[in-house]
């Protein structure tokens, strides 16, 4: 806990929990969304749905692209995080009348929660090799993003019958924000402590 305070990834855990949720939470839930909005058939809500991944896949190459830019991990987490929120700002206003809105602002979200997860688990776990700790903050970042997945898919079919799927989507994008604005404020700490390794 004192390793996570002084480094500030007490905070970025937070945008951790949110990747963990964009990532996996949202996009199985994609069918059921567009099943139940644009009252599509389930195979072919499933088959739209497989769009995700293949988008998906550009979401390492676009973080990786960003971060040689900016050469930070929390300007690109911020970015990405941007981004997510301004494609989940698309879906709540034009998702519903749209498909080809819906499965694209869908579809990028997707991507740029991978290349979240690139940043989270993959890139900034490395930085504690020169402590020995690069396991403990993976499995850290990995169990926050799952806890993240976990905690929200359990909880989403109920808030969908209750209060909908708008309620649902402003949910996802109060997340994205919530994420972004996570990543300034571990950025002090954060920065100290990198300054401090190196």
């Amino acid at each position: 806990l004192k390793l996570l305070a002084v480094s500030g990834l007490l905070i970025l855990c937070i945008a951790s929990g949110v990747q963990g949720i964009l990532k996996d939470c949202m996009s199985t839930w994609v069918p059921t969304f567009i099943t139940d909005v644009f009252q599509l058939e389930s195979v072919v809500s499933i088959l739209t749905g497989t769009l995700l991944p293949i988008v998906g896949f550009f979401g390492p190459y676009v973080a990786n692209k960003i971060f040689m830019k900016t050469r930070d991990d929390l300007s690109t987490l911020f970015i990405l995080f941007t981004i997510a929120a301004i494609s989940l700002s698309t879906l709540l206003l034009f998702g519903r009348k749209s498909l080809i809105v819906a499965i694209l602002a869908l579809s990028v979200t997707y991507a740029t929660s991978l290349g979240q997860n690139m940043i989270t688990v993959g890139q900034i776990p490395m930085y504690f090799s020169k402590i020995g700790k690069v396991s403990l903050i993976t499995g850290i970042m990995e169990a926050t993003s799952y806890m993240g997945t976990a905690s929200l898919t359990f909880i989403t079919g109920h808030l969908v019958e209750s209060l909908g799927w708008t309620f649902m989507m402003i949910v996802w994008l109060s997340l994205a924000v919530i994420a972004a604005v996570a990543t300034v404020f571990s950025r002090r700490k954060w920065n100290k402590f990198r300054r401090n390794l190196f």
